[in-house]
């Protein structure tokens, strides 16, 4: 039998729903409720093969609505009408309504490769996020092993190594004193002086190792601090002019948020030293009830935005890569301005909150 025009076009609708539809459960009641305007029935079951196997059953009506899993390819009702996703892979899945009516047979036919397809595109979708979700989890993860480890180490070269060191160089001057009091050998004296004084090389390089491991300013002084020592240390003997200026009244951060946004500057800063040629620095941070927003500004060479991204969309940059994953882990927000000849702007905005940038991160992990 023949469907009228404005069975066709309900039909072209359901397609539309179909190919929109968020879930298997929303596509058995589109079906449902669409078929009822051309013949009454009582119910509709969707069937569709699983990943890695088995089959999930859904059901649609008025007085039943279900999902049932089955290890067995379960067999359509004998009464009523089935279409199957593709004739040629009967197990893939069909629809069954409960009726005969042609009609409604018809529309089925026409219509259920459109619900194959959705429902295939779905769980490939669902697969997909469900990976990248993942990914970004183990990035997270690893990036925070990371900040742990060098925390250890930072504590160890300063408590373990430094304080053995430290001890060692007041040793050496406690016996060259003896000896220049006692008038031994000027050579000795000499050589006793300047194994001190290697000593003494040695017990800054630890201490400069342990600061960039883990910034321990950044528990005693906080995190204004820390940046402005980040850019001291990082620039003295680059010859490049730097500001730091501070808004706000600075509030004890989380050690999380404090830690994973030095990081970020430090990245940031190293970027513009390594690769900008850049004769000025600026980081300005603004602090408010809510966020903290820091923005590092150089006046370097800049660079083509486009070259940060693949095609896919994927980010190039390793470092730029790492700011927004750390970013993204504290639930905030990342920015990246730059032409060819005109410098860069790094923007990073983060909550300050440890239940808001939780609440945050979990979000966009769920939606990206």
């Amino acid at each position: 039998m023949e469907l009228s025009k404005s069975d066709s076009s309900l039909l072209a609708g359901l397609s539309r729903k179909l190919a929109r539809a968020p879930a298997t459960d929303v596509i058995a009641a589109e079906i449902y409720q669409t078929l009822q305007q051309i013949s009454c029935f009582s119910e509709v079951r969707v069937v569709a093969a699983q990943q890695p196997s088995g089959w999930r059953e859904w059901i649609a009506g008025p007085e039943v609505a279900g999902v049932r899993d089955s290890d067995e390819f379960p067999q359509p009702p004998v009464k009523g009408t089935v279409a199957f996703f593709d004739s040629d892979k009967p197990k893939a899945g069909f629809v069954w309504i409960s009726t005969t009516d042609e009609r409604c047979g018809h529309a089925l036919q026409l219509i259920a490769p459109h619900a194959g397809t959705a429902i295939m595109l779905g769980a490939a979708l669902k697969r997909s996020r469900r990976s990248t979700i993942q990914d970004r989890e183990l990035a997270r993860e690893t990036l925070r092993s990371r900040d742990e480890e060098r925390r250890r180490i930072a504590w160890e070269l300063h408590d373990d190594l430094g304080q053995s060191l430290a001890s060692l160089k007041l040793n050496l001057k406690w016996v060259e004193d003896i000896l220049r009091a006692r008038g031994v050998i000027d050579d000795a004296v000499s050589e006793l002086s300047a194994a001190r004084e290697s000593v003494g090389t040695i017990l800054g390089k630890v201490r400069g190792l342990s600061h960039t491991l883990y910034p321990s300013i950044l528990d005693t002084l906080g995190f204004a601090a820390a940046i402005k020592e980040l850019l001291f240390q990082s620039t003295r003997r680059a010859g490049v002019e730097v500001n730091c200026n501070t808004t706000g009244t600075e509030k004890p951060l989380p050690e999380e948020v404090a830690l994973g946004l030095y990081r970020c500057c430090q990245e940031a800063v190293n970027n513009a030293l390594r690769h900008a040629n850049a004769s000025r620095i600026t980081v300005d941070i603004a602090f408010t009830e809510a966020e903290v927003h820091v923005t590092v500004e150089d006046n370097g060479k800049g660079f083509d935005p486009g070259s940060l991204h693949e095609v896919g969309g994927r980010m190039m940059s390793s470092g730029f890569w790492t700011i927004r994953q750390r970013v993204a882990d504290l639930g905030g927000a990342f920015r990246v301005s730059t032409a060819l000849g005109n410098g860069a702007a790094v923007e990073i905005t983060v909550p300050t909150n440890l239940r808001v940038f939780n609440a945050r991160s979990k979000n966009k992990a769920v939606n990206r």
